[in-house]
């Protein structure tokens, strides 16, 4: 009997678990991010002053370049002193270059650059950029950023609108999908050199009106934005410049998704327990009781003299 209430309240047990398990709800899937663009940067190069934007503007450290994991970096490299020099990422940062350290060819000319393109691979952080033959006095740091949950490029004219790349842009622009309550990250690019802002439209106002808007970006400066999906519905993306009209697209931010939970299985539980205590109850019953003590026999009476 104690193996079979055992095996019960065991199987009782599991079974409740089980019935706990499948009527927790499940965590809401993010979207996938989405691929960054090339981004050119020209640099100047000096054995004795560093790196600059221009030949005017060397510096140690060199400008910082802000880059993102899978972005395909392209570097116009010049020799501002006419020596010659590299250009590599110190990973490590041992002033050497390594056998996996991505590193350009040499250039030294003052007048035409050589042309280095580098898809970054590197996880998000801060790494050390050198010249190879003078690390310590030509170096920066390249900021190495997670990828964008979207890339988005804007343009009024000649064609106006918004695209995912720079050669597909359309009005109304491509829709987004996010999740409410999400952090979303949207890197900024200009396609037709004139400057522009973003915002989404959550005050309903049909402006930038009541709503975060990003800084301006333009031909020469892109803008990386972050704001929170804080309500679900579609609302209208937009250039707070140029307006709805012009470069406006749709968000659709679906509700967090929130399983209710299965009552009809913790019911199961419940009646399941329910039994056992039944069954345990009637063992119980069941089991034989000892007889009552009986009182020890009176020894006999002795014989009378």
């Amino acid at each position: 009997m104690k193996s079979i209430l055992l095996g019960a309240i065991l199987l009782a047990a599991l079974l409740a678990g089980t019935a706990f398990a499948a009527a927790a709800p499940a965590p809401a899937a993010s979207p996938s991010a989405a691929a960054t663009p090339a981004w050119p940067y020209t640099l100047y190069g000096n054995s004795a002053d560093g790196w600059g934007l221009t030949p005017s503007t060397l510096g140690k450290p060199g400008p910082t370049l802000t880059v993102t994991t899978g972005e395909a970096l392209d570097l116009h490299l010049f020799s501002q002193d006419g020596a010659t020099h590299t250009w590599f990422v110190d990973v490590n940062n041992d002033s050497s270059v390594g056998a996996s350290e991505p590193e350009s060819t040499g250039f030294n000319s003052t007048t035409g650059p050589i042309w280095y393109n580098l898809t970054v691979t590197l996880a998000p952080g801060t790494y050390t950029y050198r010249c190879s033959i003078h690390p310590g006095t030509m170096w920066g740091e390249l900021v190495v950023q997670a990828a964008p949950t979207f890339t988005l490029w804007g343009s009024y004219s000649p064609v106006n609108g918004w695209g995912l790349a720079n050669d597909s842009i359309t009005q109304p622009g491509p829709a987004l999908n996010a999740t409410q309550g999400q952090t979303v990250t949207v890197d900024l690019f200009s396609a037709d050199g004139a400057d522009h802002t973003f915002y989404v439209d959550f005050a309903k106002s049909g402006s930038a009106s009541g709503n975060a808007v990003s800084a301006d970006f333009n031909g020469t400066h892109s803008v990386r934005f972050t704001f929170v999906a804080s309500a679900a519905g579609d609302f209208t993306y937009a250039c707070g410049i140029h307006g709805q009209a012009s470069m406006s697209g749709t968000i659709h931010i679906a509700a967090t998704a929130v399983s209710t939970p299965d009552y009809t299985l913790y019911a199961s539980a419940v009646v399941v327990i329910v039994i056992v205590a039944i069954i345990a109850a009637i063992v119980i019953r069941r089991k034989p009781r000892s007889p009552p003590a009986q009182p020890p026999a009176s020894p006999p009476s002795p014989p009378q003299g």
